[in-house]
Formats: structure tokens, C-alpha cells, sequence
């Protein structure tokens, strides 16, 4: 009874892994979906909608800030286009997006720098697309039931290199506002995803290193 209770309850445990494991592969699949529908749509967007977009947001900015109780802007509209579905574009780009895309204005850029707009939130789109298919390729190991196998730790070791490369893209897109922001205002930082990417990657050279051992112990016996 007790030798099979073992190899029982290992099995059930492997499901288990495996079970979550798909959940989280569909749920990665669902987030990269979301991610390239907002990046074709932000490269479908015309340049005027992002321009009406941003001066009718500074416009009712400014009304506020002269007059709390003046009437909001509703409806201006800059070279033709209607500010209604400029909205639902700027809207839909931050649900699918991102904060990024409230926190990267058109208008913030200078008059010869206005081309770096559409690279740089392609550029952000591209690396978090990188991160969640990092995600997914862990999580289908564990699904097939790898486990502690090379290949597996090989990706944990990937999640930390992709936050270190975060917290150094970070940085650049900081240090970048110099060339192409009217009024820069970088903020340098040694921020928690450096850290986490460093804590990463000690924990899988310690889960490779482990699991070498085991292997030269299973040889060895």
C-alpha cells in the first residue's frame, strides 16, 4: 500500500503543475493578444489624432488650473479630427497598453524629435511582448512536467535577465528625455526590478547548481 501511495500522490502533485501551468499559458497568449492588437492600433493612429489628443488634454488642463469652476472642454477638434474618437483610440491603447501610453505624450517630444514617438512605445510594446513569451515558454516545460530540468531553469534565468534589462531601458528612456524633451526631467534609479532581476538570477545558478548535484548523486548511486 505504501509503495504506491508515493508514486500516487507524486502524480497528483505533477497535475496539479500542470493544470496551472496551461491556465497560465492561456492567460499569457490572452495578454500578448492584447499587447499586439494596441500596437497596431497605436501604428494605424494618425500623428493629428495624437496631436488633438494631447492639446485637448493641455487646453482642459489650463481651464482648470485658471478657473476650477469653468466648463470643461468637450469637443474641440485640431485639423479636422474629432477629439470623441481620439478617446476611444488613447482609451483602448491604455487598457491594451499600458500606463505608458498616458505617460508618453505626443506633444512632449520636440518639433524635430517627433518621429522617436512611435519607436520608442513599439520599442516598450516589443520588450513586454518578450517578458510574457519568456513566461509562457516556462510554463509549457511545466506543463510537459520538467520541472527541475536544465531548460526550465535556463528561463527562470531569462525573467531575470528581462528585469534587469528593464530596470537598464528605464534608465536610457530617462536619460534619452535630454535630447528629445523640451524640459527634461530624467529620474535615475536603482529600482526594485534590478534587484528583483539580480535575486533571479542567484536563485536559478543555485536551482542549476542543485540540480547538478542531485544528477551526480543519482550517477554516483
Amino acid at each position: 500500500m505504501n509503495e504506491n501511495a508515493n508514486p500516487i500522490a507524486t502524480r497528483a502533485r505533477l497535475n496539479a503543475i500542470q493544470k496551472v501551468s496551461r491556465v497560465v499559458r492561456v492567460l499569457c497568449l490572452v495578454v500578448l493578444a492584447s499587447k499586439l492588437f494596441s500596437t497596431i492600433l497605436f501604428i494605424l493612429t494618425p500623428t493629428s489624432m495624437f496631436e488633438a489628443s494631447d492639446l485637448a488634454k493641455r487646453q482642459i488642463e489650463q481651464s482648470s488650473a485658471d478657473s476650477p469652476a469653468a466648463p470643461k472642454i468637450t469637443s474641440p477638434s485640431v485639423k479636422g479630427e474629432p477629439i470623441g474618437p481620439v478617446r476611444v483610440v488613447r482609451r483602448l491603447c491604455y487598457e491594451f497598453g499600458g500606463s505608458f501610453m498616458e505617460l508618453a505624450n505626443y506633444n512632449d517630444f520636440k518639433s524635430g524629435f517627433k518621429w522617436l514617438y512611435r519607436p520608442i512605445v513599439f520599442i516598450y510594446f516589443a520588450f513586454l511582448a518578450l517578458g510574457i513569451w519568456i513566461l509562457y515558454r516556462l510554463f509549457g516545460l511545466y506543463e510537459k512536467g520538467y520541472v527541475f530540468s536544465a531548460d526550465t531553469v535556463r528561463y527562470i534565468r531569462y525573467i531575470g535577465y528581462w528585469l534587469i534589462a528593464a530596470a537598464v531601458l528605464s534608465n536610457a528612456f530617462e536619460l534619452s528625455k535630454v535630447i528629445w524633451s523640451p524640459l527634461p526631467d530624467s529620474h535615475l534609479r536603482l529600482d526594485e526590478f534590478f534587484l528583483g532581476g539580480v535575486l533571479v538570477v542567484l536563485i536559478s545558478w543555485i536551482m542549476d547548481e542543485g540540480r547538478k548535484l542531485q544528477e551526480e548523486q543519482e550517477l554516483t548511486v
